[in-house]
């Protein structure tokens, strides 16, 4: 029996990655391949226990049914279970039956490993494989895809527009003296930007803190991707990811911020955060005006 594997790294905590697997409301959000949606998900977590299903097709509407039965759970890391189509009432059925290539029914044992990574989880898929090389290409590709999906469950976005050609929004992002007279959320609080250093694998840094010197941190990070007018991308010292993507709009230019979510803080108070910072750019751009 020939083994497929998929690993990926999720920037999130072992207990919501493994939530994610088994919370019906979550698996629904990302557990569909391309040019499908999931609408029907439950899961019963325990062994013998069962999971059901649906994935529709985005243009079709066709409908294809699925079920998995629970053979080993250790919670938080491991979990293990058979797959299989079935019809609408849940009854096992070949792959033809949804005009798949199979005319026999089958049980396709996958395993969900998850290891802790500090602020990240490691998790490794690793499943049955009967199929030839095209077939299984087109496996790892939907698994990713659904992967993709559930990564952007752990990200926060803000936006704002601002009222600036393109030229000038750019300079003050990326002009440490201008960094150092937006980069921070509330009046008590000030930035001193002391490097930046915009280039694929160059370095930033910015010290954020209170005025009156009680509390305050250095905002650090690399670059891993520059699109002049486009896209700033860059990754903080935690391993955390941060896009700062930059579009024409009919009343200026909108910069959209898309990052990973930290495990420290609520999404509600890293949202109030991130959008106090970036409304405080577009002030001062403006009135800089």
């Amino acid at each position: 029996m020939q083994k497929l594997t998929v690993e990926r790294t999720f920037a999130a905590p072992i207990e919501k990655v493994w939530e994610a697997w088994t919370n019906p409301k979550l698996l629904a959000k990302w557990f569909a391949p391309a040019g499908m949606t999931n609408s029907l998900a439950t899961t019963e977590v325990k062994v013998g226990g069962v999971f059901r299903y649906c994935f529709v097709n985005d243009k079709s509407g066709t409908q294809f049914y699925g079920r998995g039965v629970y053979k080993k759970i250790v919670p938080s890391t491991f979990l293990s279970y058979l797959d299989s189509f079935t019809d609408e009432d849940g009854n096992d059925v070949a792959a033809s039956h949804y005009g798949i290539p199979g005319d026999e029914i089958v049980e396709t044992l996958i395993e969900i490993s998850l290891t802790e990574m500090g602020r990240k989880t490691k998790m490794t898929l690793v499943m049955d494989n009967y199929y030839d090389e095209s077939m299984t290409k087109d496996m790892v590709s939907n698994w990713n895809i659904m992967f993709d999906k559930l990564s952007s469950m752990n990200k926060i976005s803000v936006e704002t527009t601002v009222n600036a050609p393109m030229e000038e929004v750019w300079e003050y992002w990326i002009n440490p003296a201008h960094i150092s007279r937006w980069a921070f959320a509330s009046d008590d609080w000030e930035a001193i930007a002391k490097t930046n250093d915009l280039r694929v694998g160059g370095q930033f840094e910015t010290r954020m803190q209170a005025k009156d010197g009680s509390e305050g941190f250095d905002m650090t990070g690399v670059y891993t991707s520059v699109k002049k007018h486009e896209l700033i991308e860059y990754n903080m010292e935690d391993g955390r990811n941060v896009a700062i993507v930059f579009e024409k709009a009919s009343e200026g230019i909108k910069v959209t911020e898309i990052f990973d979510a930290d495990n420290e803080y609520s999404e509600e108070q890293q949202r109030f955060g991130w959008q106090a910072i970036l409304d405080n750019f577009k002030k001062y751009v403006e009135l800089d005006k």
